[in-house]
């Protein structure tokens, strides 16, 4: 069902029968998380356990793996981001649950990745600006100003 080094094709797959129409997505976590266990890291299934039960079964693990949308994840991330949940939760998140979306199409649960046309939270890297960009220094006149010290001439 994985190919030789473990990973899951992320194209619809020929041979894509479905097995179990009634899994729901949270059902593919804990599966995913029970199969991960012993193929991660511990802190990495720590942090997938931690993202995907605080984030993604809550909001939509009640959704059946054959009924779930591109559609569906984009607005989780939009609720994630809603509630203040930091860009690098948002990231997290989304690699967690690419690997449990990945993991369900190896194990012919779904024919396709819905997570294959969703772009990851915070756009791509080439469109963020360079820290170096966004850097400016402050003059002395305005480290003076905020400096419970004035500075020595």
């Amino acid at each position: 069902m994985l190919t030789d080094d473990g990973r899951a094709s992320l194209a619809v797959r020929p041979d894509a029968t479905v097995q179990t129409p009634d899994r729901t997505l949270a059902e593919a976590v804990d599966a995913y998380l029970a199969y991960a266990t012993d193929r991660v890291r511990r802190v990495t299934a720590a942090q997938y356990q931690s993202l995907l039960r605080t984030h993604v079964v809550p909001a939509r693990g009640h959704i059946p793996l054959l009924r779930l949308t591109t559609e569906h994840l984009q607005t989780l991330y939009e609720d994630m981001r809603a509630a203040d949940v930091t860009l690098s939760t948002l990231q997290a998140t989304h690699i967690a649950l690419r690997q449990v979306t990945k993991f369900s199409v190896a194990e012919k649960w779904i024919p396709a990745d819905p997570m294959a046309d969703l772009r990851p939270p915070g756009g791509s890297r080439r469109a963020r600006v360079k820290a170096s960009d966004a850097l400016r220094y402050w003059t002395a006149e305005e480290f003076q100003r905020c400096s419970r010290r004035p500075m020595p001439s």
